[in-house]
């Protein structure tokens, strides 16, 4: 399913990003995810660090993003049209498969200060994406550094926070009120104290 969409046109809207793949779930991102967007990037750019951001979508977090100024911000976008349009709006974009890029990171030694991973999901079981980026993370943070994510269906299905609890890392969270209905989205993000334990205790 994942080479169908992207072999496939996107639309942008005025509030959202849709494919013409016919079994794609749509819309692949909205804009009602905006506040939840800028808390995020405030939390990621909290230290004023390098950040890295996984999944452009309409560009919303990465936006807030650039207004903090990093010190470095990279992007990957697997879908050659998004690609595009992360381009056109002035950001510096990796094209291509997150696996690939990523990989070609671990074997030049390059790490960040903060990570963010949001991909649209097309088959939980058969292509796990939040459980296989997640496990390669310590590969990719630096000590101190913030890692976060979309909570939604995905990242519960793949069991992410499971994942993450042996590393022994800070959790925060934060709840914030979803635009539409009663419903709320929870922020959550992890500080990598794990080597400043070690530390501590040698």
């Amino acid at each position: 399913m994942l080479k169908e969409y992207l072999e496939n046109e996107v639309i942008f809207t005025d509030t959202e990003l849709k494919s013409k793949y016919i079994d794609c779930f749509c819309p692949i991102m909205a804009t009602n995810e905006s506040e939840l967007m800028k808390e995020s990037a405030d939390v990621l750019c909290s230290n004023s660090g390098s950040v890295l951001n996984v999944g452009f979508g309409l560009g919303i977090i990465d936006t807030y993003i650039r207004n903090h100024n990093p010190k470095e911000h990279h992007i990957i976008e697997a879908h050659p049209q998004v690609c595009e349009k992360a381009k056109e709006m002035g950001f510096d974009v990796h094209c291509g498969l997150w696996e690939d890029v990523v990989e070609d990171f671990i074997k030049e030694g390059k790490t960040f200060d903060s990570i963010y991973f949001d991909t649209y999901v097309f088959d939980y079981e058969k292509y796990p994406q939040w459980a296989s980026f997640t496990k390669i993370v310590p590969k990719l943070l630096n000590p101190n550094g913030i890692y976060s994510y979309f909570n939604d269906i995905a990242s519960k299905i793949e069991k992410v926070e499971e994942i993450i609890e042996p590393f022994g890392w800070e959790k925060h969270q934060k709840t914030l009120p979803h635009p539409v209905g009663h419903q709320t989205y929870e922020l959550i993000w992890y500080i990598n104290k794990w080597f400043l334990k070690i530390l501590i205790f040698i």
